[in-house]
């Protein structure tokens, strides 16, 4: 049991981090979420009403990290992980909630068939090795190799639009409520066939591979030999003596992904138009929907610790080896350094006598002398690259810097009297980006060149105006 309590305590100890992590991530990314959300929404808010917008997304900027941090946790507990920007105002919460069941029964039970049933194939195949099993194995590699959204795609040309009979896309029918009648429950299996045996399809052959390996190593063993040479029946010697060890590896396999069930198939559900949570991922992240990710991300987290507990109970029970795990840990790690103490030891090149090392030094000392005399060598003369316009001066026109046309275009908006036109460059036109150029009435009121900052040379006729607007 002391092996059980250590992995609980590591697991605890890798979910608060996953959970500060979590917490961290959104915080150091560039961008506000509240501006990002009026931005899409096209609407303009009061200071109030964007401060409260702020807290309701956990960004409350009255308090410090500590404390936002001590509110995430508390927050956290009560399931609470804010409001989504995809679906505003749904809580996150809700959104995953939702979505989730969906997910569950339709990888659950993919996940659930396709490894049962490659477990139990993979056996047969392992223990009647040489026969017409094996010729069976390079079409599950070739179909393993497949992705799984390809399965799909192919599955709906040959059987939803070919033959017809099964539908294309969707969960349910929409004509049908959802409810626990069995009109509904009829239809969501109905419309779950394609996507369960595209799963199944994809996951089976590695399941059956795996397995089949397993049992051949395992059936080499000396208490196999010993068993069949008793006279045990060949039922009794392949299930209770190499299945039992050989199925080890596919107990952690299924665990594995069986944490990665929450997480949702993202493509073939995609593919399928399936309301699950691999769909709700693919519209948060093309809407940068940060709470509902960060949401998934912490549920998927939870499930793969979940699962890998999971696994370790499965093998403390299952290993037919006596004594505990920590001896048998124990036990390896002493025989492992008897090995290494054994073992004829090589003698050490020093890293300065490498070849490699050498060239590799060489190269960036080279570099390094470059960067260091290249401003004397070469110095750098303005005049010598594009200018910083991208509009050519013209008379009764102001031509804006760069920095002026990013500025200009997401902040300002044109002067009282002047006329805003698009003007564009050879190199605006290549990024696709235009540039600003403003139209100004008369030049009776222009500055003197030498006292505008953004005049471009002493000769320049046509004076700059980037301040009058």
């Amino acid at each position: 049991m002391r092996f059980l309590a250590r992995r609980l305590a590591f697991y605890l100890i890798t979910a608060w981090a996953a959970i500060t992590i979590n917490f961290l991530l959104p915080r150091l990314m560039p961008g506000d979420p509240v501006q990002a959300v009026m931005e899409r929404f096209n609407g303009q808010l009061s200071p109030e009403s964007s401060e409260a917008l702020a807290v309701a997304f956990g960004l409350d900027r009255s308090k410090n990290l500590l404390e936002q941090y001590v509110e995430y946790i508390e927050h956290l507990f009560h399931g609470d992980f804010g409001l989504s920007f995809t679906y505003f105002p749904t809580p996150v919460s809700s959104v995953v909630a939702d979505s989730l069941p969906w997910t569950i029964g339709l990888l659950g039970v993919s996940t659930l068939v396709a490894t049962l049933l490659g477990t139990l194939l993979g056996c047969i195949a392992g223990w009647r090795r040489g026969t017409w099993m094996d010729s069976v194995l390079p079409v599950g590699a070739f179909l393993r190799g497949i992705p799984h959204f390809w399965v799909g795609l192919l599955l709906v040309a040959v059987f939803a639009v070919g033959f017809g009979w099964f539908p294309v896309s969707g969960g349910y029918d929409p004509s049908i409520p959802p409810s626990l009648s069995l009109d509904f429950i009829g239809t969501l299996l109905y419309h779950s066939i394609l996507p369960a045996l595209t799963i199944v399809i994809g996951s089976l052959a590695g399941h059956m591979l795996m397995q089949r390996n397993m049992m051949v190593t395992t059936l080499s063993e000396d208490y196999v030999v010993v068993a069949q040479a008793k006279g045990l029946s060949s039922k009794r010697v392949m299930l209770n003596y190499a299945a039992r060890n050989a199925i080890l590896p596919a107990v952690a396999g299924f665990a594995m992904e069986l944490g990665l069930v929450v997480s949702g198939s993202l493509l073939v559900e995609k593919v399928f138009s399936f309301p699950g949570i691999g769909y709700v991922m693919f519209q948060a992240v093309s809407n940068q929907d940060f709470p509902l990710l960060q949401a998934i991300l912490l549920v998927t987290t939870f499930a793969v610790l979940a699962a890998n507990l999971f696994a370790d109970v499965a093998f403390f029970v299952l290993d037919p080896v006596p004594g505990t795990r920590e001896a048998q840990m124990t036990s390896a790690v002493e025989i492992t350094k008897v090995v290494k103490s054994t073992r004829p030891r090589r003698k050490k090149r020093h890293w300065l006598r490498s070849r490699k090392v050498l060239v590799g030094a060489a190269i960036l000392a080279v570099f390094g002398v470059l960067a260091v005399i290249g401003p004397w060598i070469a110095p750098y003369d303005p005049s010598a690259t594009s200018p910083d316009v991208l509009v050519p001066p013209s008379p009764n026109t102001c031509s804006v810097p760069r920095h002026w046309e990013r500025t200009f275009s997401r902040r300002s908006s044109p002067a009282p009297g002047s006329a805003l036109r698009w003007a564009s460059s050879p190199r605006s036109s290549a990024r696709r980006s235009p540039s600003w150029s403003v139209s100004l009435p008369d030049t009776s009121a222009a500055l003197p060149t030498s006292s505008c900052p953004w005049a471009q040379t002493s000769s320049s006729s046509s004076p700059c105006f980037p301040c009058r607007f």
